[in-house]
């Protein structure tokens, strides 16, 4: 409804108060597969005069979507033949617009900044939620660089607008691609709507290969420390990239961390290998409190004797219990019928 009223000319522009309002929502959309704003609908149909009176209306030019991306971003993916393109794009980088990935780099840099702060009041570093089972099959567009949009836009999948992470063909005459599992059970075409007809999905070779696996991206993981290819970016994030999530390796430890704090969290972690500097006994460093309360080198005073009696090893303590003057025991002729009970000086 806010769409056809914005497009519609001839019906009174909404008040001040209803336009904040319209502005503020969030929704899925499904043609992007995510939840944005109304700009980014705008922009996403190519439409530069909803986009302009949105933009003067106080929409918030950089605006993420549940993606990831940007106004300016869904802008640059529009077809080079979309004739408001370029319009649309040099509308929004006029109003301060930013490329998601410029977002990131934001955030990142606050990231640090916070980061630095919380590890100078020795808290510890941050624990993370443990990583959920992958949902999405491709790689945001905004991780992409020097790289040609007319190529990007051949690789991008359509159904999920992401860059394939295993591509494969769809068995149409135009030869589109998709994310392998995005069209697994499609039986038509997303894109020219020609039907499977029992043929199956193909992966990419040859001519159509070569421009892909040339591809260049930042990390996925935003570390803002590695660029490469899609093929090396897997290695990259399972063996160096700092944002990427690692699990404790103390036996019992189920908590994750980023890999640059993995190091800091195992040397305060309360599952880590400690030794009892008394008896030398290795345990799980939580576990030395209890075990204080029973390690027999642990120094005690004797519960009769008191301060009366000098300190001992809790090992030697039933050896001092014979001699101490003060402990409280049965007479030793108990057998023979005294019931006296007294302390050793006096038994003696």
């Amino acid at each position: 409804r806010c769409v056809e009223r914005f497009s519609d000319e001839s019906r009174p522009w909404p008040k001040k108060v209803e336009i904040g309002a319209i502005l503020a929502i969030s929704e899925y959309y499904e043609p992007l597969k995510a939840r944005v704003t109304l700009l980014h609908v705008a922009v996403f149909h190519g439409k530069y005069g909803w986009a302009d009176k949105l933009v003067a209306c106080g929409a918030d030019i950089n605006a993420v979507s549940s993606l990831g991306q940007t106004p300016l971003d869904i802008a640059i993916t529009l077809p080079s033949t979309d004739l408001m393109r370029d319009n649309i794009i040099q509308l929004l980088r006029s109003r301060g617009a930013k490329e998601g990935v410029e977002q990131l780099a934001e955030e990142r840099a606050t990231t640090t900044t916070t980061t630095t702060v919380t590890q100078n009041n020795d808290t510890g570093p941050d624990e993370i939620p443990a990583p959920q089972k992958e949902k999405t099959t491709g790689i945001d567009t905004a991780w992409f660089c020097e790289v040609n949009e007319n190529i990007l836009s051949v690789y991008t999948c359509t159904i999920c607008l992401m860059v394939p992470k295993s591509p494969v063909i769809f068995p149409c005459e135009a030869e589109h691609i998709f994310c392998e599992q995005c069209v697994e059970k499609v039986e038509q075409c997303p894109n020219c709507r020609e039907e499977r007809d029992g043929k199956r999905n193909t992966k990419l070779k040859g001519g159509m290969m070569r421009p892909y696996v040339h591809l260049t991206l930042h990390c996925e993981k935003g570390c803002g420390k590695w660029k490469g290819t899609i093929q090396d970016m897997q290695q990259h994030i399972s063996t160096s990239c700092e944002k990427s999530e690692e699990k404790c390796a103390n036996e019992g430890c189920e908590k994750y961390y980023l890999r640059k704090d993995i190091a800091e969290h195992q040397r305060r972690c309360e599952y880590r290998t400690s030794d009892c500097h008394l008896c030398n006994e290795k345990m799980k460093h939580k576990q030395l409190t209890k075990h204080n309360n029973i390690c027999p080198r642990v120094l005690i005073r004797c519960k009769a004797g008191g301060n009366e009696c000098p300190e001992f090893e809790r090992k030697n303590e039933e050896e001092h219990k014979k001699e101490c003057e003060y402990e409280t025991t049965k007479c030793p002729w108990e057998e023979f019928g005294c019931d006296h009970q007294g302390n050793n000086t006096r038994h003696a």
